[in-house]
């Protein structure tokens, strides 16, 4: 890589401002997280053709993923994202960064990835350098990505969800995953015990168990009392309101700080569902992650 380019690159450094770049090509066509109300047959229709794209999308993303980490001579838990970085030729260095969490500049093949050195919290760092790498490998036509957390919070649409994707899959890929994954009943333990042994963060591990998962459940993330986006299992077959129900464990969570973070309550699946049996019931586990945002895992129980 030539000094010209790494005297560039630490120009732009200086001058980063806030996250607002949104590239005009998104790699693949965005998959829509959660629309409609009841389930009609345009609904229906709708429901399957987001499950779909996002599957068709997911799949993409496993290949491009298999033909990244194939450039390691070694794969194991917790993925040595440095040690691919230096294999796609991308610098990585460690400075500080605010507001952003991270950036990628690239100049053809070869690129730097900064990371916000402010950033504390490991799991979300390597959160973030996996998205870099989603950046590099995904969207390449593009010369600079500035990453805020906002952004790397977005599950639900566009380029920046693309490389989200790519990073919960790069650091738990299918490769080392048990063959049973997916069989086992999900919940925020599980998902626990994923974020310790891919040193993860726990959105990318809730996302990665209920996409893989055999079983009807969802996520849900809310901010502030609204939820922001959902993601359903293929066995998920309902939609999610756009507003949280003010009895759900999620709103009560936002409304009283002096409960315990985190709560388990089944409710009649009317609460969390549009257009399902009035005999199913549904299983809410929620957590409180920080003043601002609630993850909620949802769990269909269907009566016979």
């Amino acid at each position: 890589m030539s000094s010209d380019f790494v005297h560039g690159a630490e120009k732009i450094i200086a001058t980063l401002g806030p996250a607002s770049w949104a590239p005009s090509k998104p790699f693949l066509g965005s998959a829509v997280m959660n629309r409609g109300s009841g389930l009609t047959v345009t609904s229906k229709a709708l429901l399957y053709t987001n499950e779909a794209n996002l599957k068709l999308l997911e799949s993409t993303l496993e290949k491009k993923i298999g033909e990244t980490i194939a450039l390691m001579d070694d794969l194991s838990a917790p993925v040595d994202l440095s040690v691919l970085a230096q294999r796609l030729c991308l610098i990585v260095q460690n400075v500080p960064l605010d507001p952003l969490d991270g950036c990628l500049i690239t100049n053809g093949e070869a690129g730097i990835i900064l990371l916000n050195s402010s950033v504390l919290d490991e799991r979300r760092r390597r959160f973030t350098f996996g998205h870099e790498i989603g950046h590099a490998v995904l969207h390449s036509g593009q010369a600079l990505y500035k990453d805020s957390s906002s952004q790397l919070d977005d599950f639900d649409a566009g380029a920046e969800m693309q490389a989200n994707v790519f990073s919960s899959l790069l650091l738990m890929p299918s490769a080392l995953l048990p063959s049973n994954f997916g069989a086992t009943l999900p919940s925020l333990a599980a998902a626990d015990e994923l974020c310790e042994e891919y040193e993860v963060s726990l959105l990318a591990s809730l996302r990665r168990l209920v996409r893989a998962s055999n079983w009807g459940c969802a996520l849900v993330v809310s901010k502030l009392g609204a939820i922001q986006w959902t993601v359903r299992s293929p066995f998920f077959q309902a939609f999610i309101p756009k507003q949280l129900h003010p009895d759900s464990l999620a709103s009560q969570l936002f409304a009283n700080e002096e409960w315990p973070c985190q709560s388990k309550a089944e409710w009649p699946a009317e609460m969390w569902c549009e257009g399902i049996d009035d005999e199913s019931t549904i299983v809410e586990e929620s957590r409180r992650v920080s003043n601002e945002y609630v993850y909620t895992l949802l769990l269909l129980v269907w009566k016979d």
